[in-house]
């Protein structure tokens, strides 16, 4: 699975999510047209579960932050409703600190992942 949204030539890497396997189209869960990102599968996920590399556009600024606290507050959100069994998040759990830490950067995304 690579799944892409928006159309970008410059890809950062900014979180690594894990999820049982027959779990898919996950990031169909996050439900803001504005932000372009993608989920490529890694080769390392333990058995029984996917691994998926999460990158945002590149940009400047504070947009990197922004997409990333977006994407995976939404994709935590579903998690918590119930929507998506099973995440966790291998590496890039700081990108949702620096919502709490910063509210500039999760400004009107509080309702990021609500399906």
């Amino acid at each position: 699975m690579d799944t892409s949204f928006g159309n970008s030539q410059g890809w950062r890497p900014v979180a690594i999510v894990e999820l049982p396997e027959g779990t898919d189209n996950f990031l169909q869960l996050v439900r803001d047209n504005a932000l372009h990102f993608r989920a490529q599968p890694t080769p390392q996920a333990p058995a029984g579960f996917h691994w998926y590399e999460i990158s945002v556009e590149n940009g400047v600024g504070d947009r990197i932050a922004r997409s990333a606290w977006a994407v995976l507050t939404a994709l935590t959100n579903a998690s918590d409703q119930g929507f998506l069994d099973g995440l966790r998040i291998v590496n890039g759990r700081h990108w949702l600190a620096m919502g709490e830490h910063h509210p500039e950067i999760s400004l009107d995304r509080t309702a990021a992942g609500t399906p």
